[in-house]
């Protein structure tokens, strides 16, 4: 299937009408914001704010929403699933007293500011989307954060 808005926004309602409080993050979020022109885009990445991953690993409500869980792509701060043909990824967001927290590889905590949503349009729809300040914190950080786990995986020059 066709990485489109109408695609996104989908897959949104699915999640929200599971329960899932997610918010849309990384370059679809980008393109939301107006920080980037549109263009093509390989995956959907999405921020989850969950105490944990219990209900996706022990429950797994997905699987009977339309998505397969990508097991090479199980990190202790994220879970990858195909849907509707395309990859999802979903990063954990921990509540942690008045502030969010993503614990990436298990062991470097992240601090997101806060709101750590803001609502955004997408093809005319109103949808929570990660908050200016939080997308560009993050990609300016997002390499510098974990410098010797980058230097072992390939990076995308895009």
């Amino acid at each position: 299937m066709d990485n489109s808005a109408n695609t996104v926004l989908s897959i949104l309602d699915t999640l929200a009408g599971a329960g899932f409080a997610t918010c849309l993050f990384g370059g679809w979020a980008e393109e939301v914001l107006k920080l980037t022109r549109p263009r093509k885009h390989s995956d959907i990445d999405l921020l989850l704010v969950a105490p944990s991953w219990e209900m996706l690993v022990h429950h797994n409500p997905l699987s009977g929403l339309g998505f397969t869980e990508i097991p090479a792509k199980r990190f202790p701060h994220k879970r990858a699933y195909i849907c509707l043909d395309l990859m999802v990824e979903l990063f954990l967001v921990k509540p942690n007293g008045d502030r969010l927290k993503t614990l990436f590889w298990g062991d470097l905590p992240y601090v997101w500011s806060s709101p750590l949503c803001c609502e955004g349009t997408l093809a005319g729809t109103a949808i929570q989307c990660t908050s200016i300040e939080n997308m560009v914190r993050f990609r300016a950080e997002h390499y510098s954060l974990q410098p010797w786990r980058w230097e072992t995986f390939p990076q995308d020059t895009h």
